[in-house]
């Protein structure tokens, strides 16, 4: 359990992030608009109109935020903080590409082995040493060579960051998808990593604020991809990464609709879907913005209020 002192510190920082990120972006947005950094938006999705003017990129302003407080107030995070800053000068470069040159941004191909080349330096440069993976739920634990270790590491962190860069689609949904994840964190650990988490929580309701629908900023990039790979390196460091999926229920969700649209146009010259990720084709079929957010949004929720209850130990009693 928090003592009193350890809980004062932990909503002190998560007021200063959320403070810090509310002044912060509202200067973002002004100074992006007085430049005219606007959102290209992609002419068949629908609704794309309506979000032409909103400046793109705000997720320099929780990177920025969550990168200083954490390395200033949290001793060990330097190398978690440099994979996560990597991760999003991966998606600043891919942002800068597609709204700023007549790209349609960073080459999937290169952006994939700068992501791959990011993690591996990570598990190399700090050391990883302990290659045991620990099952959710139950109290099992196997153990993987070194290098079947290193392919599912890497797997973790390029699979999250992706996902919830996939996810990132409409206004507040992979902002609200990413509290669950996040919140559990400091209620599984008190270590760094909690405050780390705690940290980021307030930078991320600060970006709520002017990402919910609708929306005056977007994340972009530099924050969908690098916010995904802090989540993998926080439960990573923590060995709970199989408790991802099930927390991150709706970034699995948004993966799979696309891997299965793929693969059935490819096979069957078929689309299950009216558009992919998931949330465009609900959108698609006439359900209101807000609607799918909260709906997704929800089932997040619940994913969330479930590991809750089994992290309390109720049914185990």
């Amino acid at each position: 359990m928090l003592d009193s002192i350890q809980a004062w510190y932990l909503v002190n920082r998560f007021f200063l992030s959320l403070v810090a990120t509310l002044v912060l972006m509202s200067g973002f947005i002004s100074f992006s608009k007085v430049y005219g950094w606007a959102e290209k938006t992609r002419s068949w999705v629908k609704g794309a109109s309506s979000k032409r003017g909103v400046p793109p990129m705000g997720g320099i302003v929780i990177v920025a935020v969550v990168s200083a407080l954490s390395l200033k107030y949290v001793e060990g995070s330097k190398s978690i903080i440099a994979a996560y800053i990597a991760f999003a000068t991966i998606g600043l470069i891919d942002d800068a590409l597609k709204n700023f040159t007549k790209m349609k941004g960073m080459p999937a191909l290169v952006k994939f082995i700068l992501q791959i080349a990011v993690a591996a330096g990570y598990f190399y440069i700090t050391g990883v040493s302990e290659t045991t993976i620990k099952l959710p739920l139950i109290d099992y634990k196997f153990t993987l060579s070194y290098y079947w270790y290193l392919a599912f590491f890497i797997t973790v962190i390029v699979g999250t960051s992706n996902s919830v860069n996939l996810t990132d689609g409409l206004d507040g949904l992979a902002g609200l998808s990413l509290i669950g994840p996040f919140i559990f964190i400091p209620i599984i650990t008190h270590c760094g990593v909690s405050w780390i988490a705690t940290i980021f929580l307030g930078s991320l309701f600060g970006f709520l604020r002017y990402n919910l629908y609708p929306a005056k900023v977007f994340m972009g990039d530099v924050g969908s991809l690098s916010s995904g790979a802090l989540l993998a390196l926080l439960y990573l460091k923590l060995g709970e990464e199989l408790i991802l999926p099930i927390l991150g229920v709706v970034f699995v969700i948004e993966t799979l609709s696309v891997m299965i649209q793929v693969i059935s146009r490819v096979l069957f010259k078929k689309r299950p879907f009216l558009m992919a990720p998931l949330h465009h084709h609900y959108h698609e079929s006439g359900m209101e913005e807000s609607a799918v957010t909260f709906k997704f949004f929800a089932i997040s929720l619940a994913a969330f209020c479930l590991m809750v209850i089994f992290q309390s130990g109720y049914f185990f009693n």
